[in-house]
This record gives C-alpha cells, sequence and structure tokens, in this order.
C-alpha cells in the first residue's frame, strides 16, 4: 500500500509539473483578421498579457512584412498564421545564410588564399593611378584547381569595410602548389576609402570571401550572390 500511495502521489506530482508547463495562449491568436479588427486584436493581446515578448515580436514584424506592401493579404489570415508563416520565412532565410556559410568553408578547406601587399601605379602617359595588388594561392586538395573567384576585403579595426576587390585566377593549380598572382585596379585619389586602403593597407584587416572554386575534372563549389 506505501508503494501504491507514492506511485500515486509521484502520478499527481508529475501531472502538476507538465500542466504548468504547457504554454497558456492568447485567445486572440486565432481570432480572424478583418479590415476593421485588427487594431482590437492586438489591443486584446495587450490586455491579456500573456504572450510572450519574443511572440509579440513575432507577430510585429510578420504584420510589417506581410501587410505592408499589400495589407489585403492579411485579410482572413489569423495571427497564429501569420506568426507561422513568418516563422518558415525566417527559417528559410537562416538555411540559406547557413548555406552560403557552409559552402564557403567547404572552399577554403581546399585552398589558402594569402595577401602579400599593395604597390601603388602611376603611367607615366596617361597619368592614370592605379594599385597592384599581390597575393597568393595555395592548393591545398589532391586534385588540379582550375579557376578560382571571390572577392579580397579590407576592413578597419572597427570591422567596418572599407574596400573589396574582385580576384580571379584560371591558372591551373596543381595539388599542394603554391602560386603567387598579382592584379591592377584603378585608384580615385578623390574617393576616401581608396586612399585608406592606399596608405594604409598594412592598419586594415584583410578577409577573403570565395565565390567560386572550380577544379579541373569539372567539379564546382559555389556561392550563389543573387539570390
Amino acid at each position: 500500500m506505501k508503494r501504491i500511495a507514492i506511485l500515486l502521489i509521484s502520478v499527481v506530482v508529475m501531472t502538476f509539473f507538465f500542466a504548468c508547463q504547457q504554454k497558456e495562449e492568447s485567445k486572440m491568436l486565432d481570432v480572424t483578421i478583418t479590415k476593421t479588427n485588427l487594431p482590437e486584436i492586438i489591443s486584446s493581446i495587450k490586455t491579456e498579457n500573456i504572450m510572450s515578448s519574443e511572440d509579440i515580436l513575432m507577430l510585429n514584424n510578420a504584420l510589417n512584412r506581410i501587410g505592408a506592401n499589400n495589407p489585403d493579404t492579411l485579410i482572413g489570415l489569423t495571427p497564429r498564421k501569420i506568426m507561422e508563416i513568418q516563422e518558415n520565412f525566417i527559417k528559410e532565410n537562416q538555411f540559406e545564410m547557413i548555406n552560403v556559410t557552409a559552402t564557403r568553408i567547404a572552399m577554403n578547406m581546399n585552398f589558402d588564399i594569402k595577401f602579400l601587399g599593395l604597390r601603388p601605379l602611376l603611367d607615366s602617359v596617361t597619368k592614370a593611378q592605379g594599385n597592384t595588388l599581390f597575393y597568393q594561392f595555395t592548393n591545398n586538395s589532391d586534385k588540379p584547381i582550375k579557376k578560382i573567384e571571390g572577392l579580397l576585403q579590407f576592413y578597419n579595426p572597427q570591422n567596418q569595410l572599407i574596400k573589396q576587390f574582385p580576384i580571379e585566377t584560371t591558372e591551373i593549380l596543381q595539388p599542394k602548389m603554391v602560386l603567387r598572382f598579382y592584379k591592377n585596379f584603378a585608384h580615385n585619389e578623390n574617393e576616401p576609402r581608396d586612399t585608406i586602403v592606399r596608405n594604409h593597407f598594412t592598419e586594415l584587416i584583410v578577409k577573403w570571401q570565395p565565390t567560386l572554386l572550380e577544379f579541373s575534372d569539372g567539379t564546382k563549389i559555389e556561392v550563389n550572390l543573387n539570390k
């Protein structure tokens, strides 16, 4: 009998615990939105004071995103449905960001790039100014690399992007090979960002954002920047 009593008490305690754990929901979540009742719905949600701040933010962002350009699209939906749409939208964006991150990591696993320096240029005939960027690639893979594309980016110590330069190479890079390259870019002395890069590149943080890696066998790893 003692064991049975203990068991019953345990069941009651667990039932009470799970009941307390259940999230109380706003009664307004399933109210259908019309042309006139949206302010009333929001006012009732505030009066109930049940919805979490995270859910309120989710609902607010959903209303702004979905209803900003075409408010009529909200008619017939419920706050719950709008929040579901917003959550799916956020998840989709997060998956896209994860995909870009994973793709770039995969590219960087196969090669290294090292920025070697910058040298100012001056055309003796046209007097046009330019900068030559020097860099090297190392093939860390076990296959020849046919093409590399990406952006060489210069950031200040506050992590603000100052300028970026498109870099590409189509020279075959054999496994474990190191090749040095250079590329010329125009310099605008009236553009402050150009001046910062030219005169202070040793003080800037250089980052590499790969966009394409193509092996000689046709295999490609690519980031779609137009998405």
